[in-house]
């Protein structure tokens, strides 16, 4: 079973998060920016391995500016190559 957070609202609803309006934002390579901005793990760990995909970025870079596991990226980006975005959820 699939849990989705929910976010209250000032009348005791529970509201999901796409529910709500999206805020327009700068475009930013910042990832202290990104990262406050995804909403689930999944998101965030893609967001660790699109420079990788997309541009060539190594792993080691991308650990650098995320924090993440060098190895751990590398892995996650060869999973995504091979899988696409299943590769980002849990098998569980």
């Amino acid at each position: 079973m699939i849990l989705f957070p929910t976010l209250s609202c000032e009348l005791g609803r529970e509201r999901l998060p796409q529910d709500l309006e999206r805020s327009r934002r700068e475009r930013t390579d910042e990832w202290e920016s990104v990262r406050q901005w995804t909403l689930w793990p999944e998101q965030e760990l893609y967001e660790q391995i699109r420079p990788i995909i997309l541009y060539g970025q190594t792993p080691g870079e991308s650990a650098k500016e995320t924090g993440a596991a060098q190895r751990t990226l590398s892995r996650k980006a060869d999973e995504f190559e091979k899988y696409g975005m299943q590769s980002l959820f849990d098998s569980d």
